[in-house]
């Protein structure tokens, strides 16, 4: 499936939306942009939702390149602690077991 430019990802974490849990959402987005590679984004919405669940929109090619880092299961993604990488029209792709993290890419 070809994706549009720009993409919508919601990215999921836990903790604790109306405790501490916000004061990690600079820190989770800085790695995914480094891991990532981009620098235009939007922040689009912030919710709780079994955690924190953040709307982003990215760039095509940021959000591709999330997709092979997942498809290859990256140590990096693992260590921030991603499970999750879905995007819509893409079979779902898990990094089960090593977190907090849930990342949900829709075109």
């Amino acid at each position: 499936m070809r994706l549009k430019e720009p993409v919508k990802v919601k990215v999921s974490y836990d903790g604790d939306y109306y405790g501490d849990g916000l004061e990690r959402l600079s820190d989770v987005v800085g790695k995914l942009k480094g891991l990532c590679r981009f620098d235009n984004f939007a922040l689009n919405n912030v919710e709780p939702w079994n955690s924190i669940r953040v709307h982003l929109t990215l760039p095509r090619s940021a959000a591709l390149k999330l997709k092979l880092l997942a498809e290859e299961g990256n140590q990096q993604l693992k260590d921030l602690g991603i499970i999750t990488v879905d995007i819509e029209g893409f079979q779902a792709i898990s990094l089960l077991g090593t977190g907090k993290y849930y990342i949900f890419i829709e075109k």
